[in-house]
């Protein structure tokens, strides 16, 4: 065993490693000659090893799950697991089953260890590879609000899993409408403040692709007036208020009552519209960026 600290009354060792055998005893060797015995004192368990690691490959945020045996080291618990080098955050653990989320590394091939509260370490030699980290592009538009349709473009958006599970849009969750690894339309969430946020993607294995500062939610359209509140076709109805084009470049869709209006002019706080036919009936007013 290495001695790691030593005084007159404690000693404190490394256990070297070892195959499993019986009792021992601990023999303490001065060096002056002297030789302590401890009779029956020791006894190296059976090595832990990591059989299975799901999945073998991954990037930062990948939740990854060890399975093996004498994982604990004959401790209580573990308490640090690296892979490649790169601490990861455990999720659980016990002596068959460790679940750790990846941390940030550089791409390549590495160990996997896992740390007992004894000190004991199991290891499995080169048993992930870590992918080259997934890169938002670009994101189009850059701003918006509630239903605006955003495109995100980049490089392993999927982090190494099969799917995109979901995507923020500055804080905010948005519904996933088509997905592959380089492309990913979502529709945003609604948004009650203004401000500019992350774009973050994250796959089915847990793995994230970040781009910091990637959409600005605009303030909350809001509709102040219509007029005339009521008419037929034909009827030039004057829509005034703030945001109106959610943060889009113009109004491209108007409905009077559930009916599609003829658009004849617009900005972010005035849009005015003619009315089609439509038999009498009363409902929403609704504009689209």
């Amino acid at each position: 065993a290495n001695v790691t600290l030593f005084g007159q009354t404690k000693i404190i060792v490394t256990a070297s490693a070892a195959d499993q055998s019986p009792v021992g005893d601990v023999v303490v060797l001065a060096d002056s000659g002297a030789t302590s015995v401890f009779v029956n004192g020791w006894e190296y368990l059976e090595a832990g090893s990591v059989d299975t690691v799901t999945p073998t490959f991954g990037q930062a945020g990948t939740l990854v799950l060890l399975e093996g045996r004498a994982l604990l080291g004959g401790g209580e618990h573990v308490v640090a697991v690296t892979i490649h080098g790169a601490a990861a955050v455990i999720q659980s653990e016990n002596d068959t089953v460790v679940s750790v989320k990846l941390g940030n590394q550089a791409p390549g091939l590495g160990d996997v260890l896992v740390t007992s509260d004894t000190g004991a370490v199991v290891r499995a030699v080169d048993a992930f590879t870590y992918l080259e980290a997934g890169v938002i592009d670009d994101v189009s538009p850059t701003s918006g609000q509630l239903g605006t349709v955003v495109a995100l473009s980049g490089a392993r958006l999927r982090g190494g899993g099969s799917s995109v599970a979901g995507v923020e849009l500055a804080g905010v969750e948005a519904v996933v409408t088509s997905e592959s690894d380089t492309q990913v339309t979502v529709q945003a969430g609604g948004s009650l403040s203004a401000g500019v946020g992350d774009v973050v993607i994250t796959s089915d294995t847990g793995a994230i692709v970040t781009k910091p500062g990637g959409f600005t939610y605009v303030p909350v359209p809001t509709i102040a007036s219509v007029v005339p509140a009521r008419g037929q076709f034909g009827t030039v109805v004057t829509i005034t208020g703030s945001s109106l084009r959610g943060g889009s470049s113009n109004v491209v869709n108007v409905s009077l009552a559930g009916i599609p209006a003829v658009i004849r002019d617009e900005s972010d706080d005035v849009v005015t519209v003619v009315a089609e036919r439509s038999a009498a009936s009363s409902g929403e007013v609704i504009l689209t960026g």
